[in-house]
């Protein structure tokens, strides 16, 4: 889930369009990409921007139904990659592996006990430029800590 309470939260088109690409990279998997109904045209449209043999391995679906679809979409995932701390938090209670995406004054000293309690997560701190935000996440970074993630807690 790219999109987290607050604009220092939420990835911008381009990240995820990147972000997508680099989870795309792993054969024989689909994402789905949750979104809040304010964000439903830019997530249809960031999706078209993307080549067809990536975009027909996206799923999206508007997560704002009701909690309970949620915890159906993340029930039924094989792990959750998300800068959404409510949705890292129902990831962990069903036992999902989680790669959590913070900014870098996040989970750190008096905000630990916001990050996910649970033996297959991981967490990348973003960070800070001139302001805190997700966007300023390195993609090399990402995609190495990433395919750590997937080897260790994915494809065993």
């Amino acid at each position: 889930k790219p999109y987290g309470s607050g604009s220092s939260r939420t990835f911008n088109d381009e990240k995820i369009i990147e972000i997508l690409k680099v989870m795309l990279s792993k054969p024989g998997y689909n994402v789905c990409l949750l979104y809040p109904p304010i964000k439903k045209i830019e997530t249809e449209h960031n999706i078209r921007r993307m080549p067809d043999i990536l975009r027909e391995r996206v799923i999206t679906h508007d997560s704002s139904h009701s909690l309970g679809i949620l915890f159906a979409q993340i029930r039924n995932s094989i792990g959750i990659v998300s800068v959404d701390t409510a949705t890292v938090h129902i990831a962990a209670g069903l036992k999902k592996p989680i790669f959590g995406i913070y900014n870098d004054n996040f989970g750190k000293g008096e905000n630990r006990e916001w990050l996910p309690n649970f033996e297959k997560a991981m967490v990348m701190y973003v960070d800070a430029k001139k302001e805190q935000s997700v966007n300023y996440i390195n993609m090399d970074e990402f995609e190495n800590q990433f395919n750590d993630w997937y080897v260790q807690y994915i494809t065993q």
